[in-house]
C-alpha cells in the first residue's frame, strides 16, 4: 500500500514524529514504556529491554 497526497499525486514518505521536538521516532533518546494498564510480566519486559547495552 502507498500512501499519495490526493492534491498533487506523489508518494509520500510517512514518518512518526514526536510533535513536541520534532524528532523522529526512530531517534535512540526514544524508548518504549508500559503503560498503565501494563501487568507485571510486562514491565518487566520493558525493564529489561531499555537496559543499557553491556559489553
Amino acid at each position: 500500500m502507498l500512501i499519495v497526497n490526493r492534491e498533487i499525486g506523489e508518494v509520500v514518505e510517512p514518518a512518526m514524529i514526536d510533535r513536541v521536538s520534532g524528532r523522529p521516532l526512530s531517534d535512540p533518546v526514544f524508548r518504549s514504556a508500559p503503560g498503565p494498564a501494563a501487568d507485571e510480566h510486562a514491565r518487566l519486559r520493558h525493564t529489561r529491554r531499555n537496559e543499557p547495552l553491556k559489553g
